[in-house]
């Protein structure tokens, strides 16, 4: 899926989900996704919102000929796929997935590579050659079939070979996410004081939300897939969120 219908999916599942904020409607405007993909063309958001509709993606009305979009239940499932990471942090706790690529076939020196950064994109931590570890639960399986027959996956409980802790710590970098996610937060913070009182937008503020969206899909992307349990208690990530959320509010 490129790169720009994930955004998109990704905004208006954002703007639909966001906890402790109501909403009249689900569907939202062409304007809601140009004022926050501005590093794209109108017509690039229209073609690519079009084949997310022709795909189920995404549902579309037109009310007095202005055209509204909102994401369906397909259109979830694919991005929490995309997402897995992120989805994972809203569990309380998952079970291990071991992806074994020891005793499989192996081709030329180097030719393993592709398959080794698909496991890195998917959450995979390396814990020694051939073994790669990340937080899931059998029933994720369906979401790694296209790794059947290039590796062995082995779903256990618990991890009675090393301190769970232990391992978070040294594999999944939590300390710099966590810095991370806070300098966000404080780029957050100082945009909102700036358009909070304000009712309409100069074109630079607006500017401002849509590079904040940008870092903020970044960071979901590239966040940790860890359940609640394996996080600190006070994991900023739903702060962040929340604070976004309320920016978003006066693009809609």
């Amino acid at each position: 899926m490129k790169l720009i219908k994930q955004k998109i999916l990704f905004l208006l599942f954002f703007y639909k989900y966001q906890p402790g904020i109501f909403r009249e409607t689900n569907y939202l405007s062409y304007n809601f996704l140009y004022g926050l993909l501005g590093n794209y063309l109108p017509s690039s958001i229209r073609k690519a919102t079009g084949e997310l509709v022709q795909s189920g993606n995404l549902e579309k009305i037109v009310r007095n000929r202005k055209t509204f979009l909102r994401i369906t239940s397909i259109g979830q499932d694919q991005l929490k796929r995309k997402f897995i990471n992120f989805f994972s942090q809203s569990l309380v706790k998952r079970d291990w997935c071991l992806a074994i690529l020891a005793g499989l076939p192996r081709g030329k020196a180097g030719t393993d590579r592709p398959l080794r950064l698909s496991l890195k994109n998917r959450g995979f931590c390396k814990y020694q050659d051939g073994v790669y570890l990340m937080p899931a639960k059998a029933e994720d399986k369906k979401n790694f079939k296209d790794l059947t027959g290039k590796v062995m996956l082995v779903f256990s409980k618990r991890l009675d070979f090393v301190d769970e802790r232990q391992l978070v710590g040294r594999f999944w970098q939590v300390d710099d996410h966590f810095a991370q996610i806070q300098k966000f937060i404080n780029r957050e913070a100082e945009v909102l004081a700036k358009i909070e009182p304000k009712k309409i937008l100069t074109k630079q503020e607006k500017k401002s939300i849509s590079l904040l969206s940008e870092k903020f899909f970044i960071l979901i992307k590239n966040t940790i897939g860890l359940p609640k349990n394996l996080l600190p208690a006070d994991w900023p990530l739903g702060q962040a969120c929340s604070i976004l959320a309320n920016i978003l509010q006066k693009v809609e």
